[in-house]
């Protein structure tokens, strides 16, 4: 078999995954959202998941993308051996990097978990403050906007004719 083939068969393979992976995680969010709801448990949920999701998808797409070509290429060149040799370097290293930083999040997880927390408050507020700005604009054109009890942004609405 030639080497285009090969990793023409290989691509296929890790689309048909990944496409795999993209509909069992609509599934897992579906279920998610069916269990639990909008509350604070799922938000605290999403939160945690945040990283490991990250690593995964940005470690996970690197090997897919470098390491399947490059063993299909040795595979292809007759170099079986040195392309199971080199595939073990890379996820012996990749395990040793990832356990280490798992180390590290574990032992930093309430620093990590107050970063993401406050990142997200502080841009959820910067979006309520664009509304506010976007929503004034359109309330100086005919249309009235009313308070909202326990907001600081005022809710724009349709004008009265």
């Amino acid at each position: 078999m030639s080497a285009g083939r090969i990793i023409a068969r290989a691509t296929v393979v890790i689309l048909a995954l990944t496409l795999l992976s993209r509909f069992l995680g609509l599934g897992r969010e579906m279920a998610i959202a069916y269990r639990f709801g909008a509350t604070g448990t799922t938000d605290a949920f999403l939160v945690a998941f945040l990283i490991p999701y990250t690593f995964y998808g940005v470690v996970g797409m690197a090997l897919a993308t470098v390491i399947v070509p490059l063993f299909a290429e040795y595979a292809t060149q007759g170099r079986r051996e040195e392309a199971w040799r080199v595939m073990s370097l890379v996820v012996n290293a990749v395990l040793v990097v990832l356990g280490g930083l798992a180390l590290l999040g574990v032992a930093g997880a309430p620093l990590i978990a107050w970063v993401l927390v406050f990142a997200a408050a502080s841009w959820l507020l910067r979006l309520d403050e664009l509304r506010y700005m976007v929503e004034g604009g359109a309330c100086s054109q005919g249309r009235r906007c009313q308070p909202v009890s326990g907001s600081s942004t005022p809710k724009c609405l349709a004008s009265r004719r």
